[in-house]
C-alpha cells in the first residue's frame, strides 16, 4: 500500500543468519530489499539482555547475523542506503566483541 501512495516506508530487519528459514529465504526475495548484510559470528557479539546483572555485558554471537534493509521506492529517495553503510554496520557489530579477558572468563577464545 505504501508503495503505491507513494509514500515512504522503511524496516531494517536484524535476525541470525538462519538462511533455511522461511523469514530469510522471503527478505532475500523481497522486491524492497535494498541491502542485505551478513555478520560472521566471529566478527560481532551482543548485549546480553541480562547484561545489568553481568559482570562481562557482551558476548560473542554464537550465529551469523543477517541483516536486511527494505523500503518503498519513496523511501529509498528520501533515505538513501548508500555503499558506506555496510562497513559502517559491522563496524558497530564489532564493538560489542567481548573483551580478551571477557571471553577467557565465558569459556571462549577472543
Amino acid at each position: 500500500a505504501a508503495e503505491d501512495t507513494g509514500d515512504p516506508l522503511a524496516f531494517c530487519f536484524v535476525q541470525p543468519g538462519w538462511t533455511e528459514r522461511e523469514a530469510w529465504t522471503s527478505l532475500s526475495k523481497s522486491a524492497f530489499l535494498r541491502l542485505r548484510v551478513v555478520v560472521a559470528a566471529a566478527d560481532h557479539g551482543f548485549c546480553d539482555g541480562a547484561s545489568h546483572q553481568r559482570q562481562d555485558p557482551f558476548r560473542t554471537s554464537p550465529y551469523d547475523t543477517g541483516v536486511f534493509v527494505l523500503q518503498t521506492s519513496a523511501a529509498a529517495t528520501k533515505w538513501p542506503v548508500g555503499e558506506a553503510l555496510e562497513p559502517e554496520l559491522r563496524a558497530a557489530f564489532a564493538q560489542c566483541l567481548p573483551s580478551q579477558a571477557a571471553a577467557k572468563r565465558q569459556g571462549r577464545a577472543a
